[in-house]
């Protein structure tokens, strides 16, 4: 870099006062990504003073997962490649907040020596961002009980057997259905039956806490819970938890017995890594749920075999 003239003086004081009479985030940039200036508005942004930003690396408070986005975009940029890109990336703030950013570089020489840099704009759109995700939240989720709808529960299903099988660990699944909901609806009307289906999604969200867990709302009073990692004896532990919980919850039913609502359980496993589809899970865990409600119901029945696909699955454990 040769010496700084009168003339590069002035140029860059110019383009710092064009920065900060801006009314969004701004920040030039060298070729390594580090801010060159920036103004109050971006420091703002990133939870921190102007005169700290100089000096620093852009992507050094970068969300980690969004570094490649950000040198797919920039970098073509700052070498001259393209004149201009736009995209959007998170940053952490100081706080521990994470803020959206829309990015939108141009590519400008340096106003000291004419190498290559950026002239970057950013502007917040976490407040779009969190609504977009909101909005994709609600359509993945049931409204009644708050679980996920089926919709999302065949997305995870998809997803955690292809975990399973590329992992070679067990996966189970459980259906669920209330005893004489029909019934129960005619009889106390349908307001009680939402109340007695918010009931039931608040026990499996209360049940089925684990990262590994996946409890939706298959379609009317029946639910559907996927247990990954988790071999056909614990899957048999955990359908009694959530027989006993409901039990516990006691949603009355006047005028049978027992006097309150009890739900039958299919449980089914299988080891994706040995065979098999999803379809073959679901089909056996539905057959399952039948003979729960056809020898008597508020009870779990298992699918035959300790894990489908797994015919060792007994004598190895």
């Amino acid at each position: 870099m040769g010496p700084d003239t009168h003339e590069d003086r002035v140029e860059t004081r110019q383009l710092r006062y064009v920065l900060s009479a801006l009314a969004v985030g701004a920040a030039l940039l060298d070729s390594e990504f580090r801010y060159v200036m920036a103004n109050p508005r971006l420091a703002g942004f990133l939870g921190m003073d102007a005169a700290e930003i100089a000096g620093q690396v852009a992507t050094a408070a970068l969300v980690g997962e969004d570094a490649p986005t950000w040198e797919r975009h920039m970098a073509p940029v700052v070498e001259g490649l393209v004149e201009a890109s736009h995209f959007e990336v998170r940053f952490e703030r100081p706080v521990g907040q994470v803020t959206w950013l829309s990015v939108s570089a141009s590519a400008i020489p340096h106003p000291v020596d004419s190498s290559p840099a950026a002239l970057a704009l950013f502007s917040d759109v976490t407040a779009a961002r969190d609504a977009e995700n909101a909005m994709a939240d609600m359509a993945r989720r049931d409204l009644l009980t708050g679980l996920a709808n089926r919709n999302a529960f065949e997305e995870r299903f998809a997803l955690e057997w292809r975990r399973a099988r590329r992992n070679g660990l067990p996966l189970s699944l459980l259906l669920a259905d209330l005893d004489h909901f029909k019934g129960f609806n005619d009889t106390f009307g349908h307001q009680a039956g939402d109340r007695c289906l918010r009931t039931v999604g608040r026990t499996l969200a209360y049940c089925f806490q684990r990262a590994t867990d996946f409890a939706a709302r298959w379609g009317g009073e029946e639910f559907a819970i996927l247990l990954a990692e988790t071999d056909a004896a614990h899957a048999a532990d955990a359908a009694e938890h959530l027989r006993r919980r409901l039990a516990q919850a006691a949603v009355p039913r006047p005028g049978s017995t027992p006097s309150y609502v009890t739900v039958s359980i299919g449980a089914a496993t299988a080891r994706p890594g040995q065979g098999g589809a999803p379809r073959d899970l679901l089909s056996a865990a539905d057959a399952a749920l039948y003979e729960a409600k056809s020898s008597g119901r508020d009870r779990i029945c298992q699918a035959p075999g300790a894990s489908l696909g797994s015919a060792s699955d007994d004598a190895t454990g």
